[in-house]
């Protein structure tokens, strides 16, 4: 059998083609056995505004309540730096151990993650545990990470976590024996020695971040710096899918015009630091920068709106994809698989997913979590002539006639115009998808 990471490399290629969308590594990745060669554009190795550095720790500010999926793509951010630069990255969401000598070293809130240091030492697979206690010493609750900690992730994602506002946090990994929990730690544990006054600062409350990322009347701090003419976003406001970066006082500044522009923003940030779009699915890896600058124009650097509105991946023959998705979760073409095309296409600076539609593919519906997920990241979800009003012919048909034939006993299938199981049929397809999806696209 070809091995994963051919099989994905194989699976990148035919996405290409079916996009028709050049995209390449960028070009400073080419020279080898050198130290800063990592960056483009408006990010330099060597000269301008320092951004991260051995002498300065980068610290990111996003507004708690702008959309989930800029939020979730500021964790990509986060994760990109700190691989590109080997430093320490934080969020303004982030609860930081403060001794050195253990190995958990922090929750990250906004992206629902807990990260371990010296991961790459670890022999056993693990899962994150996180205790919040009440003050008088009780448990309120323990949530348990999805993935597990291992010698090759060294983050452990929860499917989400709450304010610990007013609470005592413990954080765990535990070793995890044939997917069963024990309670074996595989890490030390950390503990507050007092209750956090607050995990999140004031949303205006950005003084010291040196990189702030957000959505034009989502942000309290994109649109303030916007009042004050900290920043200039006339090019970019009403507008679609656009986003300007720009140097303000020595920090980053990267505004959305929407919830996909920030997030390309935020993308086009770690593709000019070396961090290809390709990075998961041609194992792609970034090459290392000890120290990064801002390097921008005195106007800063703007994309505006995309000349092709919706533009995205069609999976069509998809078979070998489907074949290698079960290694990814439970059956073929599931949320995993799904999740990792969904950052791909936002990395590309795309939007739109036509999905896995053959009859030996399960329908992307059947499993509600898809277009959740989908809403999360802030993808468009379209359907093919062979999907009308996003109902999946081959996948989802026949399982729904034979139903209503069973609660029809006394009608004929499609006996004449009166029959309105087709109508219903599309009716429940329209129901489950609209109000997750947003919009719905129709290609002939």
């Amino acid at each position: 059998m070809m091995e994963e990471r051919y099989m994905k490399k194989f699976i990148s290629a035919l996405i290409v083609t079916a996009m028709m969308i050049p995209t390449a590594v960028p070009m400073t990745a080419l020279a080898d056995n050198t130290v800063n060669n990592s960056v483009s554009g408006y990010i330099s190795a060597d000269t301008g505004v320092k951004l991260i550095g051995k002498d300065k720790q980068a610290k990111i500010y996003v507004d708690s309540n702008d959309y989930e999926s800029v939020i979730r793509a500021v964790g990509d951010m986060k994760d990109d730096l700190s691989d590109v630069s080997g430093q320490t990255v934080t969020i303004n969401a982030d609860i930081q151990s403060m001794s050195d000598e253990v190995k958990i070293s922090g929750i990250n809130i906004a992206s629902a993650s807990m990260s371990v240091d010296g991961y790459k030492s670890l022999t056993e697979n693990g899962k994150g545990i996180i205790a919040v206690y009440n003050t008088d010493g009780t448990i309120e609750k323990v949530l348990i990470s999805e993935d597990n900690i291992n010698s090759t992730n060294g983050t452990a994602h929860f499917k989400e976590l709450p304010s610990f506002e007013g609470k005592t946090v413990k954080a765990f990994a535990w070793k995890t024996e044939n997917d069963k929990l024990t309670v074996t730690p595989i890490a030390n544990s950390y503990t507050y020695t007092e209750t956090p006054k607050a995990t999140m600062p004031a949303d205006n409350d950005w003084s010291d971040a040196n990189i702030i990322v957000g959505t034009l009347g989502n942000s309290k701090a994109i649109d303030l710096l916007a009042e004050m003419g900290a920043i200039d976003v006339s090019e970019i406001k009403d507008k679609w899918e656009s986003f300007t970066v720009q140097e303000n006082g020595g920090n980053l500044i990267i505004a959305g015009s929407d919830k996909r522009g920030t997030i390309y923003g935020i993308y086009d940030f770690c593709e000019k630091i070396g961090v290809s779009p390709w990075k998961w699915w041609a194992d792609v890896k970034p090459k290392k920068a000890d120290e990064l600058y801002i390097n921008l124009p005195k106007d800063g650097y703007t994309e505006d709106e995309p000349s092709v509105q919706y533009r995205g991946i069609f999976l069509n023959d998809e078979y070998n994809l489907n074949q290698w998705s079960t290694s990814m979760g439970d059956g073929n073409m599931n949320k995993e698989t799904y999740e990792k095309i969904y950052e791909l296409i936002l990395r590309l600076k795309a939007n739109t997913l036509w999905p896995a539609m053959h009859q030996y593919s399960n329908a992307f519906h059947l499993d509600a979590e898809n277009a959740v997920l989908a809403d999360k990241y802030g993808i468009v979800m379209g359907s093919s002539h062979a999907e009308p009003l996003l109902r999946n012919n081959l996948g989802e048909l026949y399982p729904y006639q034979q139903q209503w034939l069973a609660d029809h006993p006394d009608k004929k299938l499609y006996i004449n115009t009166k029959d309105d199981s087709a109508d219903r049929f599309h009716i429940c397809g329209l129901i489950m998808t609209v109000t997750v999806m947003r919009l719905i696209i129709r290609s002939f």
